[in-house]
Order: structure tokens, then C-alpha cells, then sequence
């Protein structure tokens, strides 16, 4: 499951750090870092409402993944938590070999970085190199230090 993660997340890097288009007058990527929910740390109610749904729940309540949708659950993803500063996103990828379940996470709500938070990125193979400003790194080393050993999620243009 990490290799899947952090599989995702250079993917999710990268995409942000390859555009070689010109630049045009379209609107900026948005780009944010959350930090995730694990099922453990969610209110009952949200798992009770969950569990009337076709989610395929993860057995380790331990893991940062809620459990697996299917590419046509987005009902599930269109649920409002937001009274809880809970937001549930779906991997980009599918997660299995046959390319049918897609993982379902809980993030809170509000990114703990942002595009503001970058100075620049740089295309470095198959990875991207963040450069933060002077607050982004502030945030990053303090988000880091609260999430050591946990799951991160990067959200691209709300993917």
C-alpha cells in the first residue's frame, strides 16, 4: 500500500512540475497538501453514514485508507462532511490490477499548503522538486513534524 501512495504522490508531483506548454490566459492549477483522517479518527457518525454505502472498507482501521470505491461511486465522494472538516477524495489511479477499485481517503478540509507556499518546481526525471517560500517551508516542516509516519495527500485541480 505505501508503494501505491507514494507512486501516487510522484505522479501527482509531477504533474505539477511538467507543463511545457506555453503559458496561455488560462486560470492556475490549484495545489494543495492535506493531511488525511484515518478511519479510527473519524466521528461514528460519519462511519455509520459510510457504511450505508458500497464502499469496500479497508480491514486495518489503522491505515489511512477508508476503503475502495469503484470509478462509479461518486455519490460517495459527493458527501457533505464539511460540518465535520472532513472531505473524502479517491485515488487517481486504480489501486488493483484489474483497474476497478480506487482508494478512498479523508482529508480535512482546509489544505495545510497551497500554490501561494511554492516558490517554484522543477522536472527532475520522473520526480518533481518543490521549492517552498519562506512560509511554505515554515508550514511544511511543521506539517511534517505532525504527520510523521502518516499519509499525505496532494490534491491537483480537486484530483
Amino acid at each position: 500500500m505505501k508503494t501505491i501512495h507514494l507512486l501516487l504522490i510522484t505522479y501527482l508531483m509531477l504533474l505539477c512540475g511538467c507543463n511545457t506548454k506555453e503559458k496561455t490566459a488560462t486560470t492556475a492549477m490549484s495545489f494543495g497538501i492535506y493531511e488525511t483522517v484515518r478511519p479510527d479518527e473519524m466521528p461514528s457518525a460519519i462511519m455509520d453514514t459510510l457504511k450505508t454505502t458500497t464502499i469496500r472498507f479497508e480491514e486495518n482501521a489503522a491505515y489511512s485508507i477508508i476503503g475502495y470505491i469503484t470509478k462509479d461511486d461518486l455519490s460517495v465522494l459527493q458527501m457533505d462532511f464539511s460540518g465535520e472538516n472532513i472531505q473524502l477524495v479517491r485515488s487517481m489511479y486504480p489501486v488493483d490490477p484489474e483497474g476497478m477499485y480506487y482508494s478512498l481517503a479523508a482529508i480535512k478540509g482546509k489544505p495545510a499548503i497551497v500554490n501561494a507556499d511554492l516558490k517554484t518546481t522543477k522536472n527532475k526525471g520522473t520526480s518533481v522538486e518543490l521549492y517552498f517560500n519562506l512560509e511554505g517551508a515554515r508550514k511544511w516542516a511543521d506539517f511534517t513534524k505532525r504527520n510523521v509516519g502518516k499519509v499525505i495527500v496532494f490534491i491537483l485541480d480537486n484530483q
